[in-house]
């Protein structure tokens, strides 16, 4: 028997109001709530960068209540017809310049928030609009290995929002969209083919081996979309296609896991055929 244990909560009312002052649900590491506090939603944007245990409370709900990817739009799109194709994911989905205009036959809404790490979700089941979804893609991974933070964790959390959206939505099928592995998390001592393999080993056994296996279990309704393959360049060992990728400095150091143009290109090929109508 499946046992899902929910470790967030579900707002109690939904904000209407974005300008309003919002109640930020703070979390301690195993993500149960140990308190609530009120803040302005500038102070609440600070502490969103400062701790991530905050969960990004007031970019969920403006998605949630404003502009092209929210509950509204979704219920409107609804309405007239259409098959709605959810994106949750952490920044490489929210960062995806024009996701709608690459998919135009088809509905796409994009409920990614930047910075997430998988357990975020957990604290946000309900707020995330996946009930008006018809299929869900899925993508987490890089914060958690690039942060060596409960990396073991990811595919654990992912299964269980998967779960209980499916509980909610017995009709609703998902694309678990596997990691690749980005330049900066390609280990490469130079020397050993075993060694320079090790990023893309601990992913795969880690997350995608275990993603794979679940979807086995569950038929035409969880997909997977072999990102990691798609962005690796051909040959052995199979390295990471750095010309999509763009060179960023971060906290003193260089990183190469955020894409350009080409990189979402990729994307948009390997994810269409997913997609519904």
């Amino acid at each position: 028997m499946f046992c899902l244990l929910l470790l967030g909560c579900k707002k109690e009312s939904p904000l209407t109001d974005i300008s309003a002052t919002p109640t930020a649900h703070v979390y301690d590491n195993a993500f149960t709530v140990v308190s609530e506090v009120t803040v302005t939603p500038a102070e609440l944007a600070s502490m969103n960068q400062k701790n991530t245990t905050l969960a990004y409370w007031y970019e969920i709900m403006k998605d949630k209540t404003e502009g092209v990817n929210s509950n509204a739009e979704m219920k409107k799109l609804k309405a007239q017809g259409y098959k709605i194709n959810m994106t949750i994911g952490n920044s490489l989905v929210n960062n995806w310049p024009g996701i709608q205009a690459d998919f135009t036959r088809y509905k796409v809404i994009n409920r990614a928030f930047g910075g997430a790490l998988a357990e975020h979700v957990m604290a946000y089941l309900d707020d995330l609009g996946v009930e008006y979804a018809d299929n869900l893609f899925l993508y987490f991974g890089e914060n958690e290995f690039l942060a060596n933070y409960r990396k073991d964790l990811v595919d654990d959390n992912i299964i269980r929002a998967i779960n209980y959206w499916k509980q909610k939505n017995p009709k609703l099928k998902v694309v678990c969209v596997l990691m690749q592995v980005c330049p900066s998390l390609w280990v490469d001592s130079g020397f050993r083919l075993n060694i320079a393999e090790a990023g893309n080993k601990q992913i795969e056994d880690l997350l995608n081996s275990k993603l794979r296996e679940f979807a086995a279990t569950h038929g035409s309704n969880v997909k997977i979309a072999n990102m990691n393959r798609a962005m690796k360049n051909p040959g052995y060992p199979p390295t990471p296609k750095t010309e999509c990728f763009v060179t960023q400095t971060i906290n003193g150091k260089t990183q190469q896991v955020h894409m350009n143009a080409a990189g979402y290109k990729i994307w948009r090929e390997v994810l269409t055929p997913f997609m519904i109508r």
